[in-house]
C-alpha cells in the first residue's frame, strides 16, 4: 500500500478535531496522482474525493494490495506495520 497523509508543521493530522487536509488543489493533485488506482480512506474523507470512482470506504488498510493508495486523515496506521510484518521503510 502507499500511504497518502496531509500533515501540519508540526506533523500532527488533525487539529482541534478539524482536518488539515481540506485543500480542493491539493485534492486534485491527490486524485491525478492516483492515476486510476484505487483509493482506500474512510467514511470520514469520503467527501474529500466525492467525484473520484476508485475509492473503497474501508479503514481496514491492511487489506489494501501492494498498489492501492491508503489516505490516512483520522485514524494510526502504525498497528497495520506491525499486523504486516513490515517495518514501513522503503
Amino acid at each position: 500500500m502507499k500511504v497518502i497523509s496531509i500533515v501540519d508543521d508540526d506533523y500532527g493530522i488533525m487539529f482541534n478535531n478539524r482536518r488539515v487536509s481540506k485543500d480542493s488543489v491539493l485534492n486534485e493533485h491527490i486524485i491525478k496522482m492516483l492515476d486510476g488506482g484505487k483509493l482506500w480512506l474512510s467514511l470520514y474523507s469520503k467527501q474529500l474525493f466525492g467525484d473520484y470512482e476508485n475509492i473503497e470506504v474501508n479503514q481496514e488498510f491492511g487489506f489494501a494490495g501492494k498498489d492501492d493508495f491508503c489516505f490516512v486523515e483520522d485514524s494510526e496506521i502504525v498497528s497495520y506495520a506491525l499486523l504486516t510484518g513490515s517495518s514501513g521503510r522503503a
